[in-house]
C-alpha cells in the first residue's frame, strides 16, 4: 500500500509542476485567448519561433504546450496566475493526502446528503477535482492525466 501512496504522490507532484509550467507560459503572454483552445506559450519556448496553427492538438503546435481554458474573457496573465495558484493548491493537496495516508489517519465520516454520502472522504477525489479544475483553467492536458493516475493510485492504495 505504501508503494501506491508513493506513486500517487509522484504523479500528483508531476501534475502540479506541469500545470505550473503552463501557468508561467500564460503569464508571459500578452492579450486574451481567441477561443477555448490555447497555447501556453505564444512562441515555441526553445526556438523562439511563432506557433504554427494546424500542426498539433486542437490546431496548435505541440511545442507551444497546448491547453484549454473556459476563461476566454480574461487576459492570459490572469489565466496564468490562476493556473499557478491552482497548481500550488494541487501540490499541497497531494502532499497532505500522502502525509495522512502514511500516518494512517482514519477516514472521516462524510456528512453530505445522499447520494454524496457514500463517497469516502480521503480516497483521492479531491485530487481528481483539482485536476479537472486545472484542465478547465489552462493547465494543459498532461497534468490532469497525471492527476487521474494519482487519484487511481490513491484510491487503490486506500482500500
Amino acid at each position: 500500500m505504501k508503494a501506491l501512496y508513493a506513486i500517487s504522490l509522484l504523479f500528483g507532484i508531476l501534475a502540479a509542476i506541469l500545470s505550473g509550467v503552463h501557468g508561467v507560459g500564460e503569464v508571459l503572454q500578452d492579450g486574451s485567448p481567441a477561443g477555448v483552445a490555447i497555447d501556453a506559450f505564444g512562441s515555441e519556448p526553445f526556438t523562439g519561433a511563432a506557433c504554427e496553427l494546424g500542426t498539433g492538438l486542437f490546431g496548435t503546435s505541440q511545442n507551444c504546450f497546448p491547453a484549454m481554458t473556459i476563461l476566454t474573457f480574461l487576459p492570459f496573465s490572469i489565466i496564468g496566475i490562476l493556473t499557478l495558484i491552482f497548481s500550488i493548491m494541487l501540490g499541497i493537496i497531494t502532499i497532505q493526502t500522502y502525509r495522512e495516508g502514511e500516518a494512517k489517519v482514519p477516514d472521516v465520516p462524510n456528512t453530505a446528503p445522499p447520494p454524496l454520502k457514500s463517497i469516502p472522504y480521503k480516497r483521492g477525489q479531491h485530487i481528481l477535482i483539482g485536476s479537472v479544475l486545472i484542465l478547465l483553467i489552462g493547465g494543459g492536458f498532461g497534468a490532469p492525466i497525471f492527476g487521474l493516475i494519482s487519484t487511481i493510485a490513491r484510491y487503490v492504495g486506500s482500500r
